[in-house]
Parts: C-alpha cells; sequence; structure tokens
C-alpha cells in the first residue's frame, strides 16, 4: 500500500501547515507552467481547493489562490508530452495563470534511491505523474519538495517556464 502523498515530500509541513494536517487531494491540482533544468524539474500551479483557513500571506479568501510548486531533484526519468491545458479564467498575460486539473499522483517506487550511503540513509524514489487530455508529465526524482503561497512564485520565477 503507498503512503500518503504528503509522506514523500522532503518537508511535507509546508503542505500539511496550511490545511491542518489535511492535505488537499493530489484531484484538485492544477498545473499551468513546469520547468526543467539539467536533473533538477518543477511544475507550478494550484490546489483548487482553499483550506478552510487561508494564510493571510495568501491574501483575502475572496482572492486567495493555493499557489503551489512542485520540486523534482535528482530526477533520474523526465518525459513529457503535449501542451498543458489552460482554464478559461486564464490571464497568465496579468499574472493570473490557471490551469486545469488531471490525473495526479506521487508515489513511492519499489527501488532505493541512496541519500546518503555513509551513514545507510535509503529512501525511496518517487514517481510524479499528471495527465489530462492533451498533456502527460511524468518524473521519477530521488527528492520532492512542495512551495506554497508566495514562496511558490518567489521558486518558480527563477527559470522560464515551458
Amino acid at each position: 500500500m503507498q503512503p500518503d502523498w504528503t509522506a514523500l515530500l522532503v518537508e511535507p509541513k509546508a503542505i500539511l501547515g496550511p490545511y491542518k494536517g489535511k492535505a488537499p487531494p493530489l484531484s484538485t491540482f492544477a498545473p499551468y507552467a513546469w520547468r526543467a533544468q539539467f536533473d533538477d524539474v518543477a511544475i507550478a500551479g494550484q490546489f483548487m481547493q482553499l483550506p478552510e483557513q487561508v494564510p493571510p500571506s495568501w491574501g483575502s479568501r475572496d482572492s486567495a489562490r493555493a499557489e503551489v510548486v512542485f520540486e523534482f531533484h535528482d530526477v533520474r526519468l523526465f518525459r513529457v508530452d503535449g501542451v498543458l491545458e489552460r482554464s478559461d479564467e486564464d490571464d497568465s498575460l496579468h499574472g493570473m495563470p490557471c490551469g486545469m486539473p488531471g490525473q495526479c499522483s506521487i508515489e513511492a517506487a519499489p527501488e532505493a534511491y541512496i541519500d546518503d550511503a555513509e551513514r545507510g540513509i535509503f529512501i525511496p524514489w518517487k514517481q510524479f505523474s499528471f495527465t489530462q487530455k492533451s498533456f502527460s508529465l511524468l518524473v521519477e526524482a530521488g527528492h520532492v519538495s512542495i512551495y506554497c503561497g508566495r514562496r511558490a512564485s518567489g521558486q518558480f520565477g527563477r527559470c522560464p517556464p515551458y
């Protein structure tokens, strides 16, 4: 049986904190951009489900968005096909990009990733997949980080999206 998806994150508190310990389902993740840089891949989007209490740093409940960036380090497999679907509400030109949800999962692979051989730290490889009608992305990585709120835009803004 696969663990809860947040258990595979480097720092699960990043998403569990705003959602008071119960992260939103991956089925509500709507990405709008991705980038790849050597062995580092990121996909930016938002969860369509806001937390019950929106953190003040996310803005007022009327205008808040659950912005997130999944970042993958030590990538061993990366495959992308097609073009991300955008929502009718997408206004990327004015800084309000909005994607469409699809089938999304993060799972532990059966093989071990050696995090620190000297100390004997072995963790599973992680497989992240996201699929829409005309787009699919598959990443296998040693580490998966998530950034939320203002940190998300700062983290993803380092490189131009594809």
